[in-house]
């Protein structure tokens, strides 16, 4: 098996600071993790992760809280076992949390993950950070929104009510998180959203902040992974010169995986 991997953070056209964290395996230490950019093949089997955390913007020490809880994905990484998902995470929110205790201030992190054990994947995320999986040429999102606005969709579409008594979704609702990290677990026990399945030959994987999904629906997206004339890191150098183009409002943090069997 190979995996082709090509990701890339930028601070955008608006933000004075970048506090995405992005986390490849066995790069850990190439390169600042704030200005990322990496073009690297793995050609053997085994235990790999994937991950972009977006320190949420406009609060304290975002960036820190981002920087925390990749190393807790480092340090599991760094082991001989395969990685307990569950249990990282847990450890990643306890991390967050014992940074807002210490300095007295409001912090988090979203995060979304991929971790490819020989030919399985797992994909989890808390928070309002993507995972997609392009296969066949469909691209279909592979995390779930932890956002206000999906948990109303999902309340107005499991209820009978009429067209008159569905909830409104504000477009603020949009970027409210009901779940990061950093949720201290007296006031609730974080969920990540998992997903698992088996790898495809030239399936493709696409982890993002949504500083890249603000600006670039997923019919975009589709359409420039399907474009056969761009090598896995024209694709990323695409959807970020667009998401530039259409504004950068925040940080945009990209990974590209391909698998070939």
């Amino acid at each position: 098996m190979k995996i082709h991997v090509n990701a890339v953070s930028h601070s955008g056209n608006i933000r004075e600071k970048n506090e995405d964290r992005i986390y490849v395996s066995k790069c850990e230490t190439e390169t600042d993790p704030s200005e990322y950019k990496i073009d690297r093949l793995f050609a053997d089997t085994g235990n790999y992760s994937f991950a972009v955390f977006d320190g949420m913007g406009g609060l304290a020490f975002g960036d820190k809280a981002a920087v925390i809880a990749r190393q807790c994905l480092i340090d599991a990484d760094n082991s001989m076992d395969r990685i307990d998902i569950k249990k990282c995470i847990s450890d990643m929110n306890n991390a967050v949390v014992s940074l807002k205790r210490s300095e007295r201030q409001r912090t988090g992190s979203t995060l979304v993950w991929l971790n490819i054990y020989d030919d399985e994947f797992i994909l989890a995320n808390i928070g309002d950070s993507r995972g997609y999986l392009y296969r066949n040429g469909s691209l279909k999102q592979q995390s779930e929104d932890h956002t206000e606005a999906e948990m109303l969709r999902r309340i107005n579409e499991d209820t009978s009510n009429s067209l008159q008594d569905k909830l409104i979704i504000s477009e603020k609702s949009e970027h409210v998180l009901t779940q990061h990290l950093g949720i201290e677990n007296s006031d609730f026990m974080i969920e990540p959203y998992i997903c698992k399945g088996q790898l495809e030959d030239a399936d493709v994987f696409l982890l993002c902040s949504d500083g890249l999904t603000d600006m670039l629906s997923d019919n975009v997206i589709e359409t420039i992974l399907s474009d056969n004339d761009y090598s896995l890191k024209d694709k990323c150098d695409r959807l970020l010169e667009i998401a530039l183009k259409k504004g950068g409002r925040d940080n945009i943090s990209i990974i590209l995986v391909k698998i070939e069997l």
